[in-house]
């Protein structure tokens, strides 16, 4: 999933967590949509469906 991401122009770090199927992404606002994140990682990875949207703001 994430060479899917690395393909993106605005994704700054990413990460996955294989124990609990939480997929990180730092990315700038301006020049990446939500959207095209969960695209991407949708159609890296057969069967994988984003459920669960959560926003954190960085420090």
């Amino acid at each position: 999933m994430g060479k899917a991401l690395d393909g993106l122009k605005g994704v700054s770090k990413h990460t996955f967590d294989s124990e609990t199927w939480i997929f990180t992404v730092t990315y700038y606002k301006g020049k990446l949509k939500r959207d095209e994140i969960m695209q991407a990682v949708e159609a890296a990875e057969e069967g994988f469906k984003v459920k669960n949207w959560k926003r954190v703001q960085h420090e």
